[in-house]
């Protein structure tokens, strides 16, 4: 018999928030919803972390309804970060957005998205949305082991992008922040020059972060030096 599970749900819009719970409350599905308001609160909750590290009240979710559009770092950044993570790479993602725009839909499987569902209309389709992934996700599909990689030893790489004349770090498309734990992590180092060459940014860094130290090596003109 599988353990309890439950739904992550990344949504920033209020109205969709409750659609979804009243769909899954009408459809008669004993689902626990936890829902954070954008990308960063979903690597918050994740990692067990700022006010999710209790997990009897924030349990590690069996799967993520995922929005693309949302503030501070949206979908595809959340999955880029995801799908590098050791211990949480696993996890089941179901993109959940109002965007059927086929770049949106690619970009989010070549990002390792599991499934790709658009928003419906009326409440009727919500229920039937919501009793598709539970009968599915929760019930049919046999779902891996994840957790949080924090172990004594273990040091996460991420790639960061640094802006040397501000001193800032990049967030995602036009958003900087002073904090490395706030930015946004590269793929690869490739990605991080390539996104500096787009912003045509001339005094730049990539920046390897760990837990516990930063290493960093210069770009110039979007190419390493």
């Amino acid at each position: 018999m599988k353990e309890a599970q439950t739904i992550l749900v990344a949504e920033d819009l209020p109205n969709d928030v409750l659609l979804l719970q009243q769909a899954f409350s009408k459809a008669g599905l004993d689902v626990p919803l936890y829902f954070v308001r954008d990308g960063q609160e979903a690597i918050d909750y994740l990692n067990g972390e700022q006010s999710f590290a209790d997990r009897a009240t924030h349990p590690m979710p069996t799967l993520l309804l995922l929005d693309l559009n949302m503030p501070r770092m949206n979908g595809f950044d959340v999955l880029k970060w995801l799908r590098r993570q050791e211990g949480l790479r696993r996890l089941p993602v179901v993109v959940f957005t109002s965007s059927s725009l086929p770049q949106d839909v690619n970009r989010a499987y070549d990002l390792g998205a599991n499934s790709f569902l658009v928003k419906p209309h009326g409440f009727i389709e919500y229920q039937q949305a919501a009793q598709n992934l539970e009968s599915y996700w929760l019930r049919t599909n046999q779902y891996p082991e994840c957790r949080p990689a924090h172990t004594p030893g273990f040091a996460p790489r991420r790639v960061l992008l640094q802006d040397l004349d501000s001193g800032q770090y990049s967030k995602g498309p036009g958003t900087w922040t002073a904090f490395p734990r706030e930015a946004l992590d590269f793929l690869h180092t490739d990605e991080a020059v390539e996104r500096a060459r787009e912003l045509g940014i001339k005094n730049a860094q990539v920046v390897w972060a760990y837990e516990d130290e930063l290493k960093a090596v210069r770009v110039q003109g979007g190419f390493r030096i």
